[in-house]
């Protein structure tokens, strides 16, 4: 989703993403979500990028692997990190999804992936009003929030792409869900934080 807008969209079923199964952009391998794979904004086009009022449904499973995203919501929440792009956001959203990512999914150590409740990476955008549900699980090398897996600035990832800007943003969520994670970082709202 580029510069776009969805709202009060319900998805209940299944996303199973695996490395090769999506095209790379810039550095992100595979992203899976219950509303959006990846949420970017990348330039001064309106709208800026927004996803509101939806809803991912008890039974849903979303897993990711091999430096993998996957969130209740949406894989990654990206802003593209340039003076261009306007606010990436995700806004009261609830999902009770079974979220997973698989950082090593049969690839090298090193392989790191993200799980969380809402998004599997906040890299710059805004996650308001959020609640989680949904039980998060990060296995071998992925961290795990109950909001999102990791959250940072835009370039915390992979500064060659991005300037730092934006904040990563997260205030006034909740999670009521399990949070576990194997050999990477956990958090009941955060796994992995970088400011």
């Amino acid at each position: 989703v580029r510069d776009s807008v969805i709202t009060g969209s319900t998805f209940i079923g299944t996303v199973d993403v695996e490395p090769g199964d999506v095209a790379e952009l810039n550095y992100m391998s595979c992203s899976g979500g219950g509303i959006a794979g990846e949420v970017l904004d990348i330039s001064t086009v309106e709208p800026d990028t927004l996803i509101s009022g939806c809803t991912v449904l008890p039974g849903t499973v979303i897993t990711a692997g091999g430096d993998g995203f996957a969130g209740g919501i949406a894989g990654a929440l990206t802003n593209d990190g340039t003076e261009y792009a306007g606010p990436c956001t995700i806004s009261s959203c609830i999902s009770s999804a079974a979220v997973t990512s698989d950082g090593l999914n049969g690839q090298e150590s090193g392989s790191d992936g993200y799980a969380g409740g809402i998004a599997g990476i906040n890299e710059g955008g805004k996650i308001i009003s959020g609640v989680n549900n949904g039980a998060v699980a990060g296995l071998i090398e992925s961290s795990a929030g109950g909001i999102a897996g990791g959250a940072g600035p835009s370039g915390f990832l992979s500064p060659q792409y991005h300037d730092n800007s934006g904040s990563g943003e997260i205030s006034g969520c909740v999670n009521n869900g399990s949070v576990t994670a194997k050999d990477a970082d956990a958090g009941g709202i955060v796994g992995d934080g970088c400011t």
